[in-house]
Formats: structure tokens, C-alpha cells, sequence
């Protein structure tokens, strides 16, 4: 008696691989459609003439092979995004992801999911190549997640360099000198756009075809330097190159880095504490943003689209969300935390790329190519959000739990 997971699974693979329904005047497995004298009295004295049946009981038939067995590499697992891309490719591609960390181990139940290499660092080019040749008999696809955001390379511009396009070019070496894989995925972000880039409807087509505007920032000029290192590999090298614009992206998580949109986190976190927020963004600068679930499942979009689907110049696609200003969000927030009180302190690197990021990004050719469209809203992002908190902080507070009298002897014992 087959299970139901085996016959949905024999399903799909019938409907998927089905023949074209039987023709009575050309079907050659029909005697009787080819040669009516074949159905004479005398062609039945031992029985019916032998006629393949029109219906199949289809499980009977052995499962379809296994597909070749590939890996997916992810540089970056470790962060907010990578944690989250993980955890979704680790379901929809199970025994095919690994994980590079430099020291900063994955949590349970993720990390037992994965496969996970320590010791990798982007910076060091050793530790590179070790990994891709590993893995070089199964590698198919490697996802580069690691850069520091845009305060952080703000600060400290000659590390994020190293990180960011020293990694990048690290990568596709060890890729094509180490493995056969040709696929890479990158993180690029809002922060590629620069003072002549619209403010509304923001593409990344509009990237890839001005390649010569001026970011503003070591930040944008970083991603830059990796979008042009993929291209040259796609053209000198007949690489899969594919890279998302990521807004800000907000989630539940209890710490983030230090960007410019996370001035929202900081916000939220704040209301949910009871605590008051000097805001380091003009309160009128309107961001793109974005809920972490919905960014995954576009970078899963991207990912899976068939190459030739891919229209954008170099495979590139802005994954959009939503967009607020911080007077908006902090308008919502009294609404969740009544008592919620907000000063401006600007912070001089954030307010700049708050003055220089356009205001929305387009979602046209996302959703035209990629079939996405983000599900999560504004108001929905920062319920979530403030919830998580506020659950965090309840838990925090709660009154540790009295020793019952069994467990006090067991301590008196002990």
C-alpha cells in the first residue's frame, strides 16, 4: 500500500511527463486502428487480440530517479538575510546547503539542516578556495551575502572594500579556477543609487544602464564594484550572474548592524520598551523598505527564474516592499505605545544616504519577470515587529518560576 506523500508524488510526475492522448487512426499500438481485418471471429478464438490499456495504474511504476545531486553555497548565512535564506533554502532544497562561517555558529534546529564550514573568510582567499573545491563535484550555486552595511563601511571604508569587491573577486576566481559552478547571487542595495537616480520608481535596469553615475558613498561604489566584477564573468567567462536591490530590511530579530534604515528597528524597539528615540534621519526622508519573509521569497524568485525569462540587463531586479518616512512610522507607533516620545539627533553619514536614496523603488519588472510582489505591508511589518519586543521584554520581566518542594530536596542532595 503506497503512502499519500508517494502518490502525490507519482502524480505530479505523471501529469509533468503524461503522453498525448490515444489516437484511434494513428495510434501504432492499436491493431485495430491500423488493420480492421484483425478483428475477424478467428482473431479471437484464443481470446481478445492483446491491446495496451488506455488507463495505467500508475503506481506501479517506480519512482522517478533522484535529481543529480547539487550544493548550494551561502557566504554571509550568518547574518539577518543569510539566516533567513537559509532556514527557507534548507526546506526547499533539503541536503543541498553550505553553510560558510567565519566563527558565528548557526542556531538549532537551522543548524542541523545544513551543512556548515567554519573558518571561511572572504578576506582570506585560502579559506575561499578550500571550500568551492570541496565541494566542486556538486557546487552549482553560490549566494554572496557578505558586506557590511552602510553606516559600517561609513566608518570603516577600507575593510568593507576588502569584504565587499575583495570577496566578490575572490569568489568568482575560486569558482572558476576550483569548481564547474557558474551561477553566483549577490546582495546589492538602495544604496547603489546616487543624486541622479529617480527618486520614485527606482530600478535596477536604470543601474545596470548607468553604470557611471556616482553613488555618493564608499558604500554604493562598493556595490558597484561587484556588479562589474559578475558582469566581466558573464561575459569573459559565460557565468549565471543575478543580483536583487534590497531595501531596508526589516524583521523580528533581537540585534541588526549598524545601517541607515535600521534607524526603524531601533524605533520600534524603543516604543515597545517604553523607551524615547533620537531619530538619526531627517523625519520627512521616505525609504524604500521591505519585511524580511517577503525579500527571501524574492530571492528565491530570482534564484529560480530560468535564465532566459531574466530580461533585465545583467539579470539584475529591485525587490520592493514598501516605503515610509521616520514622521509616519513614529505617527503608527503612538497608536501601538501611546507614551511613545522621539527627538531628531541626525547622524551625519545616515542623514546623507537618507538625502541620496530614492524614495521608492519599481516593482514592475519584478513582478513581470520574476512573478513577485511582496505580501506584508507597512503597518503589518511593524505590528510584528513591536510584538516581538514587547513578548521579549514580558519574558525578561516574568518572575522566575518557584522551586517546587521535589526539585529543593533534589538541590538539597545535590
Amino acid at each position: 500500500m503506497h503512502t499519500p506523500e508517494y502518490l502525490e508524488e507519482r502524480l505530479r510526475y505523471e501529469l509533468k511527463h503524461q503522453e498525448p492522448a490515444y489516437d484511434l487512426k494513428t495510434t501504432p499500438q492499436l491493431p485495430f486502428a491500423q488493420d480492421e481485418e484483425n478483428y475477424t471471429m478467428e482473431a479471437w478464438k484464443d481470446g481478445a487480440p492483446a491491446v495496451p490499456p488506455l488507463f495505467e495504474d500508475v503506481t506501479q511504476r517506480p519512482p522517478p530517479p533522484p535529481p543529480a545531486p547539487h550544493a548550494i553555497l551561502v557566504i554571509g548565512a550568518a547574518g539577518a538575510i543569510g539566516r533567513r535564506l537559509v532556514a527557507a533554502l534548507a526546506d526547499y532544497e533539503p541536503g543541498c546547503v553550505v553553510c560558510a562561517l567565519r566563527r558565528t555558529p548557526l542556531d538549532e534546529p537551522l543548524a542541523s539542516k545544513v551543512t556548515c564550514e567554519f573558518g571561511v573568510d572572504v578576506r582570506d582567499e585560502a579559506t575561499i578556495r578550500a571550500v568551492v573545491r570541496k565541494y566542486k563535484a556538486t557546487l552549482t550555486t553560490v549566494w554572496n551575502l557578505a558586506a557590511p552595511l552602510s553606516v559600517d563601511t561609513a566608518r570603516d571604508p577600507s575593510v568593507a572594500r576588502d569584504v565587499t569587491v575583495g570577496g566578490m573577486e575572490r569568489l568568482l576566481r575560486a569558482m572558476k579556477e576550483e569548481s564547474s559552478a557558474n551561477r553566483m547571487l549577490f546582495s546589492d542595495s538602495i544604496g547603489s543609487f546616487g543624486g541622479a537616480a529617480p527618486r520614485e520608481d527606482a530600478t535596477a535596469r536604470w543601474l545596470a544602464e548607468h553604470p557611471d553615475q556616482d553613488p555618493g558613498s564608499d558604500y554604493g561604489r562598493q556595490k558597484r564594484g561587484c556588479r562589474e566584477l559578475m558582469k566581466e564573468y558573464a561575459t569573459a567567462h559565460g557565468f549565471d550572474c543575478r543580483w536583487a536591490v534590497i531595501p531596508g530590511v526589516l524583521h523580528e530579530d533581537a540585534s541588526w548592524g549598524g545601517g541607515t534604515t535600521e534607524y526603524a528597528l531601533d524605533a520600534i524597539r524603543c516604543a515597545a520598551e517604553g523607551a524615547p528615540f533620537a531619530c538619526p534621519v531627517p523625519v520627512d526622508a521616505r525609504l524604500p523598505m521591505i519585511h524580511a519573509d517577503d525579500l527571501v521569497a524574492g530571492l528565491l524568485a530570482l534564484m529560480d527564474a530560468p535564465r532566459e525569462r531574466l530580461t533585465n540587463p545583467e539579470a539584475g531586479y529591485a525587490l520592493a516592499g514598501f516605503s515610509f518616512a521616520a514622521s509616519e512610522l513614529f505617527a503608527h507607533l503612538a497608536t501601538l505605545a501611546p507614551g511613545f516620545s522621539h527627538t531628531v539627533a541626525l547622524d551625519p553619514a545616515a542623514a546623507a544616504f537618507a538625502a541620496l536614496w530614492p524614495d521608492r523603488l519599481g516593482q514592475a519588472e519584478a513582478i513581470a519577470d520574476l512573478g513577485f510582489v511582496a505580501d506584508i505591508a507597512f503597518e503589518e511589518t511593524v505590528d510584528r515587529i513591536f510584538q516581538a519586543h514587547r513578548a521579549r521584554k514580558a519574558a525578561a520581566e516574568a518572575p522566575a518560576p518557584e522551586a517546587t518542594p521535589a526539585a529543593e530536596e533534589v538541590a538539597e542532595d545535590a
